[in-house]
């Protein structure tokens, strides 16, 4: 097929993707002078009427469209035999791969991410269209950061009156589909709203929710099981946009966001509260995100274009920006050069990119002037750099010059003795980007002189707390320096940045310098001390004075009585201010004994045992409390006694936290399975004392009790 020009316009130059059922083409437009991706039906489809149907729809389906993160259909036609599609030709990679090179992506990453899929996807709802397929193979990211939604080739015009059936060909990767298609009955946009849940617990975890051994088993998970915690995978995550994602992946349609739009409100309200809306984060997230795209393409294998390479590839002549730079630098302007054919770069995904200097002088300002608005009244340290692919080059022939322009550098030392000394192995960021010099550390591999010494991988401790990263890195024979930062995105107590990064290679007995997060204005963080052996009341009050939340739990034992016997947080851990920790204390045990003679007034020495009533006014398992106009009789004895209560849980939620809290100590804390419809809470005590119990925060009962 290369070569051959359908439509008498669009000349195929080579494969660039293989799908289900289709082919994918580079092109050129002769008419337009631009390239094309042409998606041309296999030939086994052909002689089939409902694969050739199928096609068509998606053409029509995605013609409709006009959204900057949909890639666009341009053309649709049919020659021998050949059923084809012109498309939109992007340059990027995929965010598969951009998960896979970078692990667990930042959550504010994620959550823009997640806001542009969600653009493409009300655009199409809006007109009828449901995707059916979101996965991250199906998203491309640019090389400036943009994301686009492609591969209509399941969709359908939406119809109330077809149900959907599974097949290898119609539901994609069953890694993503939602329940009611595992199911095979009726679909609505809704589906999509699932499967970007499952994308976005990807993003934030590195880790899909739900795996198995084949298709079937993997589809059965999603109607029965239940994923891993965002929590238990990455701490940092915040709980609020955990919880928008939880509710995105919700089995029951009823239960999910009910569309587009309105889990898109929440999530930029959710934005606006983090504070993510300002200029600078919106450029960090620029620069971070390019970065993370040529990490994907360096980790596979990937050629990295320069800006002059994509101008040769087009045939077009472009204006290549050098640098950005301050007005007041005399630095040479941006040159201009002619450009002439050469190969295409197989790894370009795509994108079409306008032929004419005008459009690229055009496109060249608006990426300054958006990303870049405050260059000419920036400062040093706000310097904005062109920073080049510098690997195979000599790093002592160019350090001089990056040290002149202010960067920070690091440098490792890499035996390999087919490269000559100080020749560049892998640089990071990966070149051909825009970046700050203030705040952008540039770190280089280079083939050292030192052939002595053992060389090892640095592993990857980011998102973890800091006493596992230190003892990790310890392990591997690397020496460990602490710097506590804040961080608006990573939970006090745990690695939001290293230094070297993962993988680096680097002698044993190498430093590691671990970024360790600290809350906005928090001085220092708490180191958990022992606590268990200590009396109830002193450990308390020391816990208390540190800067703890503190929980009481009492625990039924025969030694140890009134003393901390398990302590939450591990000794020697360091936490923020303000987290909580469970004491655990030992009480005696509760011994059978007959209960005190009533006097006259008073009711009976026993009630028969029943379970109270789910009102605020429910009464415990035991003695009535006096009425009000009597006086509460004394104790006859210090005899702690245990009562209970039948707590209903609520039925429209899978889990429910109760808290059961005696004089405003917390004596029960337990999250239950609401599938058992009601759970007992015993509370112990001694005398009058008030007692609470919460069902997710609401009030179940508050009331004073009588336990002797």
């Amino acid at each position: 097929m290369i070569g051959k020009i359908l439509g008498g316009r669009y000349e195929l130059l080579e494969l660039i993707g293989v799908g289900g059922m289709s082919h994918v083409y580079k092109a050129r437009c002769n008419l337009l002078n631009r390239f094309v991706a042409v998606k041309i039906l296999k030939d086994e489809f052909n002689e089939d009427k409902e694969f050739i149907k199928r096609f068509y729809i998606e053409s029509q389906a995605a013609a409709s469209l006009s959204s900057p993160h949909i890639v666009s259909v341009y053309d649709v036609g049919e020659e021998d035999s050949i059923h084809y599609i012109v498309m939109e030709y992007v340059e990027g990679v995929t965010l598969k791969e951009v998960i896979k090179a970078n692990g667990v992506l930042a959550w504010n990453v994620a959550l823009n991410f997640s806001l542009q899929i969600l653009s493409a996807l009300e655009c199409a709802h809006k007109n009828g269209i449901v995707h059916r397929d979101i996965k991250p193979l199906n998203i491309i990211v640019t090389d400036d950061g943009v994301l686009k939604v492609t591969d209509f080739g399941i969709a359908r015009a939406v119809n109330n009156n077809e149900t959907k059936k599974i097949d290898s060909d119609v539901i994609g990767s069953v890694h993503y589909i939602s329940p009611e298609q595992a199911k095979g009955i009726m679909i609505d946009a809704r589906c999509d709203i699932y499967s970007l849940g499952i994308v976005m617990y990807e993003m934030l975890t590195g880790k899909l929710p739900y795996d198995g051994d084949n298709p079937v088993s993997v589809a059965l998970m999603h109607l029965s099981s239940e994923p891993v915690s965002i929590k238990d995978l990455n701490i940092s995550v915040p709980n609020e946009l955990v919880r928008i994602v939880t509710k995105s992946m919700q089995r029951d349609v009823l239960n999910r966001y009910q569309s587009a739009k309105e889990m898109s409100a929440e999530l930029t309200e959710f934005k606006k509260v983090e504070n993510l809306t300002t200029k600078e984060n919106e450029d960090a997230f620029v620069l971070e995100t390019i970065e993370m795209v040529n990490l994907a393409r360096h980790d596979a294998g990937i050629e990295l274009p320069g800006r002059n390479q994509r101008a040769q590839r087009q045939g077009a002549e472009e204006t290549i920006v050098q640098r950005y730079h301050d007005e007041d630098e005399d630095i040479p302007k941006a040159k201009k050069k002619k450009k002439t054919s050469g190969k295409s770069d197989k790894t370009a995904f795509w994108t079409a990119i306008g032929a004419s200097t005008a459009i690229v002088l055009v496109v060249a300002f608006l990426i300054i002037s958006t990303f870049f608005p405050n260059m000419k009244n920036s400062k040093n340290n706000d310097k904005v750099y062109y920073l080049t692919n510098m690997e195979g080059q000599n790093f002592y022939e160019v350090r001089d010059k990056l040290e002149e322009a202010g960067f920070e550098i690091i440098v490792n030392e890499v035996q390999d003795d087919s490269k000559e000394e100080g020749t560049i192995l892998k640089q990071s960021p990966y070149g051909n980007i825009s970046v700050k010099v203030g705040s952008t550390v540039l770190e280089f591999d280079i083939v050292g002189n030192d052939s002595s010494g053992e060389k090892i991988s640095v592993p990857r401790v980011t998102n973890k707390r800091k006493d596992q990263a230190v003892d990790e890195l310890t392990k591997a024979g690397l020496t460990v320096r602490v710097v506590e930062e804040e961080s608006s995105t990573t939970q006090a107590g745990y690695v939001f940045r290293q230094d070297p990064i993962a993988t680096s290679i680097v002698k044993k007995g190498s430093e590691v310098i671990v970024y360790v997060s600290k809350k906005d204005g928090e001085s220092e963080t708490i180191t958990v001390p022992d606590f268990v052996g200590m009396e109830k009341d002193a450990a308390t009050k020391k816990a208390a004075e540190l800067g703890f939340t503190v929980v009481i739990i009492e625990k039924e034992g025969s030694s140890n009585i009134g003393k901390v016997i398990s302590q939450s947080l591990k000794k020697g851990d360091d936490v923020g201010e303000g987290t909580t920790i469970q004491l655990t204390v030992a009480v005696e045990k509760t011994t059978p004994s007959a209960s005190p003679s009533p006097t006259p007034s008073a009711t009976p020495t026993a009630t028969p045992t029943a379970t109270p009533t789910a009102t605020p006014t429910a009464t415990p398992t035991a003695t009535p409390t006096p009425t009000p106009s009597e006086e509460p009789a004394e104790p006859v004895s210090n005899t702690v006694v245990t009562k209970s209560w039948s707590v209903d849980l609520p039925q429209d939620k899978d889990n429910a936290t109760v808290v059961a809290k005696r004089d405003g100590v917390v004596v029960y804390q337990q999250e239950c399975d609401t599938s058992s419809g009601s759970v007992n809470v015993a509370v112990r005590g001694s005398g009058t004392q008030t007692v609470e119990i919460t069902v997710d925060g609401q009030v179940f009962i508050n009331q004073s009790v009588a336990f002797n």
